[in-house]
């Protein structure tokens, strides 16, 4: 379906209407691993938690919480996870590490 739009100056202008599905699809976005940590402490931060009291809350040293954090090529996809899901409206889901509302 193509749209003919009249600008000002006369002129004819096609126009492809987008359409969205909002209502009915849930909004995923992909994100790589490296995505992860870097979500992690976005959301972390944004909690007003300090690394500390995320890690007494998660259960887990300090120092895990800075490495999953700051480290992306160490693989602590289990407690970013863990981070992001706590701190944040998402979940992540899959091998493929999509978030979407909880």
């Amino acid at each position: 379906m193509v749209i003919t739009l009249i600008t000002r100056c006369n002129k004819k202008v096609a126009v492809t209407p987008r359409i969205s599905y909002t209502d009915c699809v849930s909004k995923k976005i992909p994100v790589t691993e490296k995505d992860l940590a870097t979500l992690a402490k976005r959301y972390r931060v944004a909690s007003g938690k300090t690394r500390p009291q995320a890690a007494h809350e998660l259960g887990v040293v300090r120092q895990a919480v800075l490495y999953a954090e700051e480290r992306p090529e160490k693989s602590f996809f289990k407690l970013r996870k863990r981070i992001i899901e706590k701190y944040s409206p998402y979940k992540v889901v899959g091998p493929a590490f999509w978030l979407e509302r909880k």
